[in-house]
């Protein structure tokens, strides 16, 4: 059962955030869109995630779960190349 988040602020358990995210029911395509053109393929996969209010939960779980190399999509509001960024970050960190 979906939350009323604007009721509910407090946030969503672990397992139930994929139903409260803004990109729930959309058409996948447009978090794994095709490469092209010099303009940001993903502005309109991050305008959703913007505004999703389980940004932070779906971010948390990809960066968990993804493997290194085989990222793909936007998640979390972050590309593929962001989500690099931020693990290479945190590796430098835990070596340091």
């Amino acid at each position: 059962m979906t939350r009323d988040l604007r009721r509910d602020p407090s946030p969503p358990a672990r397992w139930e955030w994929p139903e409260n995210a803004a990109c729930a029911g959309m058409d996948p395509t447009i978090f794994f869109p095709k490469r092209g053109g010099h303009h940001d393929v993903y502005a309109p996969a991050r305008a959703i995630c913007r505004a999703c209010p389980v940004r932070f939960p779906c971010l948390e779980e990809t960066m968990r779960s993804e493997l290194v190399g085989n990222r793909h999509g936007m998640a979390g509001g972050l590309t593929p190349a962001e989500r690099d960024n931020v693990h290479r970050l945190f590796r430098r960190k835990a070596v340091a």
